[in-house]
């Protein structure tokens, strides 16, 4: 991924997706297969903790483990290639909303899972035989009074657990199982060095291919209530003796004065999140600060030499959602080395699940110094998006491109029937650039609408649609009545205010002023309005070419509620543009097959949708993925809160929200109300 720009003036995003080989012949980027409800009675704490992996791919099946309420341990199998899920089996129970799973793989196949009871001993199963949902061993019991489990395979076959346990206050307790052994245990690796009270230690396994164990933990008491500080260490003899970085014996239990300590200071609160590798071996975690402002999450990354950071706070801001906090995260190494980071972000007020909270995702090419994003979880100002869990390696599971589970629904104020949640799956996968493909960076201006307000709708939209062209979008396309705020809604407005936002195609004051804009720029522009024939008003996309003429107008046919005063289109027009025939339908129209296919017709290469009315997972993307592998032709969707690009496979190639509504009120634009995207992406187009 590359071409990563930041605009700062006001609350705009702009992102450019991941960019092709030059060569259009085997380029790829990370495409959604699948983005699904796995169930609708999750536990308060469905997909936590950090520490703990709960997605498991081998022999062409993903296996994905999570928490029902009240404490059931769910396990449903999907198919890697087409998503399609399987059936769902029940491991077994704990006590409460703690009980979360730890899974990893061994080398014969077979799954291993640990999971609840809090504060207790952990119950233990593992598949018999290797893809046999059927084919599950006895429970078994491992751990004093514990909590949080981190679970690693070693090459030789030997499980690692580390997780808090002991009487308070907790220690940080390890175990090992042999391949055909038991379970022994518990070495202290850590201890808090207080004397009563809560305490938490985050800690995350990870093995290495040679074997070797890489730990990260963080020091959290209530003396005051903090997480003071982040430690590390490592085992190359199979979890027998500790060293730091350097090499260094470490004498157990570790302490804050005799760790080795990424960050500390008493006046810090942090969390670490799990430790993953890269192709040489290197560790990599988050630390999530919480009494900084903004909040902020430290990419730390041990180079071989010395411990090096890179802040996420501004990268979030730059794609993802300007003034965003980061308050969790988990990361993981692509099977191509690039480094994925899923973040829970705070969009207002930090907070412990507060309803503010939404799922992004970090991906760099470069180890971690520059990153492109792109919002995962469909804004939602009433109910949080959090806990995420993002696929990592454990030791004998190949990673290609992480898929990702977290929790939609609130942290709930007990662990009842009544406390449920939704647990949501996304499933990453690589898509191709079909060989001999034109590439063609596309842009859309994703910006709310000011009901009536010609005036001010344009001015909004001028620097957007500006700041596509500098980003290198030749084709650039706004929402749907972008102009006039697409005020057919309001019915009761008199016929003569309405008719007079209306625009002729060409003539009208504002299309002059468009057909200028994308002379000067040198773009063709796509732009959604009202227009006016006679006595007639028709919702319209007006497709201007880089010389500032009107190649021609697109009328939506498929009206709805529009009827009673507009005028539906009943022609299927493409345009030819430098880089491909491009046909264009409005919101509605991508319901119906029968437009796509007039589109393919005429000669379409590429289908550009403005839009507004639905959009989300569950409300759009099964039209358009359906219209995109029905056509075979990539599809571009540009609304007031989403960008959506679909391939011709049916993937979701890009996706970005900006906000949750579609309208912005006039003493709200330019505020932290009305956030913009300009997103632009590198489009192939053609066989």
């Amino acid at each position: 991924m590359k071409n990563q720009r930041a605009i700062t003036s006001g609350l705009v995003l702009f992102t450019t997706a991941p960019a092709w080989a030059a060569d259009a012949a085997g380029g790829h980027g990370a495409a959604i297969l699948l983005d699904h409800t796995l169930s609708t009675s999750g536990s308060t704490r469905a997909t936590g903790y950090v520490m703990s992996n709960k997605i498991v791919t081998v022999d062409g099946r993903t296996y994905v483990t999570w928490l029902d309420t009240k404490a059931a341990v769910r396990l449903q199998v999907f198919d890697r290639q087409t998503g399609a899920p399987g059936r769902i089996v029940t491991l077994g129970k704990g006590h409460d909303n703690h009980a979360g799973p730890a899974m990893t793989l061994d080398g014969k196949g077979n799954l291993h899972v640990v999971f609840g009871p809090h504060h207790g001993p952990f119950q233990y199963r593992h598949t018999t035989r290797p893809g046999d949902m059927d084919s599950w061993s006895p429970v078994a019991h491992v751990g004093k009074k514990a909590t949080y489990p981190s679970l690693v395979c070693a090459p030789d076959g030997t499980l690692h657990l580390t997780c808090r346990g002991g009487n308070a206050p907790y220690k940080l307790h390890y175990y090992r199982k042999p391949s055909g052994g038991e379970w022994t245990g518990p070495v202290v690796l850590a201890d808090a060095d207080v004397p009563r009270g809560y305490t938490q230690f985050g800690n995350s396994l990870a093995v290495a291919p040679g074997g070797t164990l890489h730990l990260a933990f963080h020091f959290y008491d209530l003396h005051p209530a903090a997480g003071k500080a982040v430690g590390y260490m490592r085992s190359a003899d199979g979890g027998r003796t500790w060293t730091d970085t350097k090499g260094r014996a470490l004498t157990l239990p570790v302490m804050p004065k005799t760790a080795e300590l990424v960050e500390a200071g008493p006046g810090l609160d942090m969390r670490v999140s799990n430790v993953a590798l890269d192709r040489q071996g290197r560790p990599h975690f988050l630390v999530m600060h919480f009494k900084t402002k903004p909040n902020d999450a430290i990419l730390w990354r041990h180079d071989g030499a010395a411990w090096r950071k890179t802040p996420l706070g501004p990268w979030v801001s730059k794609t993802l959602w300007p003034k965003a906090q980061p308050v969790g995260g988990t990361l993981a190494f692509g099977g191509d080395g690039r480094l994925y980071v899923q973040l829970a972000l705070a969009t207002h007020t930090p907070g412990w699940g507060s309803p503010w909270n939404e799922i992004g995702l970090l991906v760099s090419q470069d180890g971690g110094r520059t990153f492109t994003g792109r919002l995962i979880s469909p804004p939602d100002a009433k109910t949080p998006n959090w806990l995420p869990s993002l696929e990592r390696s454990t030791g004998h599971n190949r990673v290609d491109v992480p898929w990702l589970i977290y929790t939609h629904g609130h942290p709930g104020e007990g662990c009842t029937p009544k406390d449920v949640t939704e647990v949501r799956l996304v499933a990453l996968t690589c898509c191709a650039v079909p060989a001999g493909a034109r590439i063609v960076r596309v842009g859309g201006i994703v910006m709310k609408w000011a009901p009536k307000d010609r005036e001010r709708n344009y001015r909004r939209a001028v620097p957007l649609i500006r700041q596509a062209a500098a980003g290198g979008a030749k084709i650039v396309c706004t929402t749907e009545s972008f102009l006039d705020g697409y005020s057919i809604r309001d019915k009761k407005m008199p016929l003569a205010d309405y008719r007079a936002l209306a625009e002729e195609i060409p003539g009208g004051p504002y299309v002059t002023k468009l057909q200028e804009l994308a002379r000067k720029l040198k773009i063709h522009l796509i732009a959604g309005l009202l227009e006016r024939t006679g006595d007639k008003t028709h919702n319209a996309a007006a497709v201007i070419g880089p010389d500032g003429r009107l190649i021609g107008t697109y009328r939506k046919q498929h009206l709805g509620h529009e009827r009673v005063r507009n005028t539906p289109g009943s022609a299927c027009p493409t345009f030819e543009t430098p880089y491909g025939r491009l046909g264009v339908m409005i919101c509605a129209d991508r319901r119906y097959p029968e437009v796509t296919a007039g589109l393919v017709k005429n000669g379409a290469e590429l289908i550009i949708v403005p839009s507004g009315g639905m959009w989300g997972p569950k409300r759009n993307d099964h039209h358009l993925r359906a219209r995109s592998k029905t056509s075979g032709l990539p599809i571009v969707f540009v609304h007031p809160i989403e960008w959506l690009v679909t391939g011709p496979d049916g993937l979701i190639w890009d996706r970005h929200f900006c906000g949750h509504e579609m309208d912005v009120a006039a003493d709200q634009i330019d505020s932290d109300a009305d956030p913009k995207g300009v997103f632009v992406f590198d489009l192939p187009v053609g066989k």
